[in-house]
């Protein structure tokens, strides 16, 4: 699957949500940066801002989800992997929870039988990409597991949203 995109495969990168989220923080920190640099006539923080939103730019560019008719390939900082669906166990919704986030955060796992496990961090993509995910997981026998918790139930909600309106 490397290169170019396997026949009949989807190509996901980053959401526009999550590039608008790093843009406003950029614009932010350049808009401090232009201001000490105008009251303090040095332009160093400004470009050390500047030279810090370009690399996470290009960071965010390395994240990617091809999801093709055999299997998926997650690429994220740390990696790359890549599933067969023939070789997945289970596919579940898992809430991590926090003292500052009470109903918790929800994260997408796939395990294989071998018993190795696959985090998709499917919110850095756009919600099409869950729900081509969730369809040919499920297309191969694969039923994703929500446990009855609030983070979970509205992460399973969004995607199956996204699915009935891919469908139509």
């Amino acid at each position: 699957m490397e290169g170019e995109p396997a026949t009949g495969s989807r190509v996901y990168r980053v959401g526009a949500h999550l590039l608008v989220v790093v843009g406003i923080f950029a614009a932010l920190f350049a808009g401090l940066g232009a201001f000490i640099a105008v009251k303090k006539g040095d332009w160093s923080y400004f470009g050390i801002i500047v030279a810090a939103a370009a690399f996470f730019f290009i960071l965010l560019q390395v994240l990617r989800l091809e999801i093709g008719p055999k299997g998926f390939k997650y690429r994220n900082l740390s990696g790359s992997r890549e599933v067969a669906f023939a070789d997945v166990g289970r596919a579940y919704i898992e809430v991590l929870r926090a003292k500052n986030a009470p109903q918790g955060a929800a994260g997408f796992w796939v395990e294989q039988r071998d018993g190795s496990r696959v985090k998709v961090n499917l919110r850095t993509f756009p919600i099409e990409a869950a729900a081509v995910l969730f369809t040919a997981l499920e297309s191969h026998g694969v039923q994703i597991e929500v446990p009855d918790l609030w983070a979970a139930r509205q992460m399973a909600e969004q995607v199956r949203a996204a699915q009935a309106k891919l469908s139509r």
